[in-house]
């Protein structure tokens, strides 16, 4: 479903709130879970980043709804983040979009 050629689009607020290298990881995530889920990806992604500042970790849970699966990924944190966040991937028919779920 989720196709790393197509074009993926984001909203204003994610291309400025959002480390690219953030970015990168869920992007990275987002296909390689489409390729290890086949047909049971669901068109859309849920990306909670989770900052841990005490252990110096940033938390990647992905879930999704349609056919229930959940992953995690820990990553020591390069990237000063302020604030935990959720961001949506939706399969569009011909692209990926990226939004805050504020943005919907």
């Amino acid at each position: 479903m989720f196709d790393s050629t197509a074009p993926c689009y984001m909203t204003s607020e994610v291309d400025r709130r959002v480390p690219q290298s953030i970015l990168a990881i869920i992007l990275e995530m987002l296909f390689a879970l489409d390729l290890e889920r086949g047909e049971q990806t669901d068109y859309l992604q849920v990306f909670e980043v989770l900052v841990d500042s005490k252990n110096e970790r940033v938390i990647i849970k992905n879930r999704q709804e349609q056919t229930p699966l959940q992953k995690t990924m820990v990553f020591e944190q390069h990237i000063k983040l302020e604030e935990s966040f959720t961001i949506w991937a939706m399969w569009q028919e011909d692209h990926t979009i990226l939004l805050f779920p504020s943005d919907y």
